[in-house]
């Protein structure tokens, strides 16, 4: 079988904003992917948990960063 992996790579402003346009783009893939409608749910909602973690974590002293997350 022939391997389709791609990586996508987003780099984050941390604000509010940026966990919408991560779950976006991670819905848009899970779609094209085939997930169906309830997958897709439970995938946005883990990302916007992943990301709000990443960004809390990430910055605790050091406001303003960027964050980038890789994706395979």
């Amino acid at each position: 079988m022939a391997s389709d992996i791609k990586h996508l790579e987003m780099t984050l402003e941390t604000q509010v904003e940026s966990v919408n346009l991560a779950e976006e783009m991670c819905l848009r893939v899970a779609e094209a992917a085939g997930f169906g409608e309830d997958d897709c749910y439970r995938i946005g909602m883990s990302v916007r948990e992943g990301v709000i973690n990443a960004f809390h974590s990430e910055t605790r002293n050091a406001p303003r960063r960027k964050s980038t997350l890789p994706w395979t």
